[in-house]
C-alpha cells in the first residue's frame, strides 16, 4: 500500500477485499476471508513490531512515527470494516438460501468469465475489475453475451465494493407465477401491503380502479396547495363542489350508497366500506389532519344522523348539500311549533363555513333519554360563530358557536324526541373507522417521508438510512402500522359484512380500541420521524413539513371521537359484556343429542 492508498479509506478497502472480489462462494463459506484476515493480522504486528523498534532505536525503514502510527490506524480501520461488513454478507445470505433463491453457486474465478446460476449471464471478471469503483446500476456492466441483467448487476456491485449491500440472484423465470403488481412509489412500507404485490382477501378491481382515481385526484389537484391552505386556514369552496361532484362526500356517510338524493354512484359500481377506507387513506397522504377535517368532517359526523332519521322534507332539503355537524350540550325547549334553543358548543369542525348543524341537544329529563337532535340552519336569528385559534388542523374551520333563544321549526327535529344519544352511538362506529383509517396514513406519511429523507440525508460520509439506529427507528414505525393496519382491515370487513345492528353490538369495543391503537402509532411515529428529520421537523414547509405538521395535530386525532382513556374502558367493558351473552346463550340453547357409536 502506497501513502496515498493508507490515506483514501475507500482505495484501501477495494485493494484489500480483491481476493474476497474475485470469489463468490469463498466470500461466504470458504477460507479466503479467513486468509485475508490472517494477512492483516500478520502485517499488523509487523506494524507493532517496528514501532516497537522504533521506539527504541528512534528510526525505522517506514519512516517517521506519525506515518508509521497512521499505516497502523487505517489497517486496524480496514479490519474492522471487514469483519462487520462479512457478518452482515453472512447473515444476508444464510436469509437468501433459506430462501431457496440461490442454487449450485461456483467459486468465481480471478480471471476468466463467470456464468450467474440464475440467469445464464456470463461475466468477464476483468470488466468488473476495470469499472470498480465507478460501477453504478444505471450503467450495465457489458459481457459477452450482451449487458447483465439489474439483478445480477446488483450482485456485482456487492461483490466489487464490500460497502454496498448484498442482494440476491433472481431470474426471470422465478418471477413466473408471482404477485409482481406494485402501485405507487414502491418506498418500503409506505403503502398498504395490498399495494406492494402481496395477495389479499379484500380487494378487488373495483378498488384499485377507485385507488387510481384517488390518488391521481389527491397528486393532482390537492398535494401541493395543502400547506398554503392551512397557513390561510380555509379551503377553497370550489374544492367542497368538485369533492361532491366527484362523489367523496357522500362516500363518508357509509353504506349503503344514498342512490335516492346522490343518483347512481358516479364510479360504476356500488362502494362498500373498502371504498371508503381507500378514499380516508389516500386523501390523509396530504399529511394534514385540517384538510381532512375540513373535507370530510361534517358529512362523516353531521350527515348520517339526517341520513338515517331525518324527515324525507329535511332530507331533500339537507342532504344534497352535505354540511356540517354540531354536537355538543345545549337545552331546547318546546314552545308551540318551536324548539327555544339555548346554550354554546365549542369545537366544532367546518362550524364557520357550514350552512348547517346538527346539534345534540337536552329536551328532557337528565340523562342519556333527554337528548334529541335538531336540524339548525346557520342563518336562523340567534346563531353566532367564531373562528376558534388552535394548534393544528387550521383549514379544517373549527369553530365555537353560540344560540341565543334560536328558534328552529319542530319539523327540523330528527326522528323522535329523546332519541338522540341512542342515534349518535349508532354513528360512532362509522366515526370512529374514519378516524381510524386516517390516523394510520397519517403514520404511514412520517415513516415514508423519514425513508425518503434518511435515503439522501448524510453525515459522516453515510447516509442517515445506513446508520443501525435509524434502520431500528423505522423497523418500529413499520411494525406499528403493518399491525394497526391489519386490524383496520379487519374492522372494516366486519362493517361490510355484518348487519348494522350487529356491527352497533359487536364492534362498538373493537373499534374503540383500535382507535386508541391507530392515534397512539401515528403519536409514536411522529415524533420518531421528527427525530430523524430534526430540526427541520420545527420548521413550517419544507422538507419536513408534514412531520411538523403531524406533529401538531395528533392530539387532534386522540381526543375527539372519544379520548384514549375513555375509549380504553368502553372496549374492555363491551368485550366483556358480549362474552357473557355469548355464554349466556350457548347455555340457553338446545344442546345436540350425542351421537352413538
Amino acid at each position: 500500500m502506497s501513502e496515498h492508498d493508507s490515506l483514501d479509506e475507500g482505495k484501501v478497502l477495494l485493494n484489500v477485499s480483491d481476493s474476497l472480489a474475485a470469489n463468490y462462494v469463498a466470500l461466504f463459506t470458504g477460507p479466503a476471508y479467513r486468509m485475508e484476515f490472517e494477512a492483516i493480522r500478520q502485517q499488523m504486528q509487523e506494524y507493532k513490531e517496528k514501532a516497537s523498534e522504533h521506539d527504541q532505536r528512534h528510526s525505522c525503514e517506514f519512516g517517521d512515527r506519525k506515518q508509521l502510527k497512521l499505516r497502523l490506524e487505517t489497517s486496524t480501520l480496514i479490519k474492522q470494516k471487514k469483519v462487520a461488513r462479512l457478518a452482515e454478507f453472512k447473515e444476508e445470505f444464510k436469509d437468501v438460501q433459506a430462501l431457496g433463491l440461490v442454487a449450485d453457486l461456483k467459486p468465481l474465478p480471478v480471471h476468466g468469465p463467470w456464468e450467474c446460476p440464475a440467469c445464464g449471464v456470463q461475466v468477464s471478471m476483468e470488466n468488473v475489475r476495470k469499472t470498480v469503483p465507478s460501477i453504478n446500476p444505471e450503467h450495465p456492466v457489458n459481457t459477452r453475451n450482451g449487458p447483465v441483467s439489474s439483478l445480477c448487476h446488483q450482485v456485482l456491485i456487492a461483490l466489487a465494493d464490500l460497502s454496498q449491500p448484498f442482494a440476491a440472484m433472481v431470474s426471470p423465470a422465478m418471477l413466473k407465477g408471482m404477485n409482481t403488481e406494485v402501485y405507487g412509489e414502491g418506498h418500503p412500507f409506505g403503502d398498504p401491503s395490498w399495494y406492494q404485490a402481496y395477495n389479499t382477501p379484500y380487494y378487488n378491481d373495483s378498488h384499485k380502479q377507485f385507488r387510481k382515481l384517488m390518488r391521481e385526484y389527491v397528486d393532482e389537484h390537492i398535494m401541493s396547495n395543502v400547506h398554503d391552505w392551512d397557513e390561510k386556514g380555509v379551503i377553497p369552496k370550489e374544492m367542497y363542489l368538485e369533492a361532491g361532484k366527484q362523489g367523496t362526500l357522500a362516500l363518508c356517510i357509509g353504506r349503503p350508497w344514498p342512490e335516492k338524493y346522490y343518483g347512481k354512484s358516479p364510479w360504476g359500481f356500488e362502494p362498500d366500506y373498502f371504498h371508503e377506507l381507500i378514499m380516508y387513506d389516500e386523501m390523509s397522504r396530504t399529511g394534514s389532519v385540517g384538510f381532512q377535517w375540513g373535507i370530510a368532517g361534517g358529512t362523516t359526523i353531521g350527515l348520517p344522523p339526517v341520513y338515517h332519521h331525518g324527515s324525507e322534507e329535511l332530507k331533500q332539503r339537507v342532504m344534497p348539500p352535505c354540511s356540517d355537524v354540531a354536537n355538543l350540550k345545549c337545552t331546547a325547549k318546546l314552545e308551540g311549533d318551536h324548539y327555544i334553543l339555548k346554550g354554546e358548543k365549542k369545537w366544532i369542525t367546518n362550524g364557520i363555513f357550514a350552512d348547517y348543524l346538527t346539534v345534540a341537544c337536552r329536551t328532557g329529563k337528565p340523562g342519556v333519554g333527554g337528548i334529541s337532535l335538531l336540524l339548525v340552519e346557520k342563518d336562523m336569528p340567534g346563531v353566532e360563530t367564531r373562528k376558534m385559534k388552535c394548534s393544528g388542523a387550521w383549514s379544517s374551520g373549527t369553530t365555537y358557536i353560540t344560540f341565543d333563544d334560536v328558534k328552529v321549526p319542530k319539523g327540523n327535529l330528527l326522528g323522535k324526541e329523546g332519541k338522540g344519544f341512542q342515534y349518535m352511538m349508532q354513528n360512532f362506529n362509522h366515526e370512529r373507522f374514519a378516524f381510524c383509517a386516517m390516523s394510520t396514513r397519517f403514520a404511514r406519511v412520517c415513516l415514508e417521508d423519514s425513508l425518503k429523507f434518511a435515503g439522501k440525508r448524510k453525515t459522516f460520509g453515510k447516509t442517515l438510512i445506513q446508520q443501525p439506529v435509524i434502520r431500528w427507528k423505522v423497523a418500529e414505525m413499520a411494525r406499528q402500522i403493518e399491525a394497526t393496519h391489519n386490524w383496520l382491515e379487519w374492522i372494516t370487513y366486519q362493517l361490510n359484512t355484518m348487519p348494522k345492528l350487529e356491527a352497533m353490538l359487536k364492534l362498538g369495543g373493537h373499534t374503540a380500541l383500535c382507535k386508541v391503537q391507530c392515534t397512539k402509532v401515528m403519536e409514536y411515529c411522529a415524533r420518531e420521524a421528527a427525530q430523524i428529520f430534526g430540526g427541520l421537523s420545527y420548521s413550517r414547509g419544507g422538507q419536513g413539513e408534514k412531520v411538523e405538521r403531524l406533529n401538531r395535530e395528533v392530539r387532534a386525532m386522540a381526543i375527539p371521537g372519544g379520548s384514549e382513556e375513555i375509549m380504553l374502558d368502553l372496549g374492555v367493558k363491551q368485550s366483556t359484556k358480549l362474552a357473557q351473552m355469548a355464554k349466556m346463550f350457548a347455555e340457553s340453547a338446545p344442546q345436540p343429542a350425542a351421537a352413538k357409536l
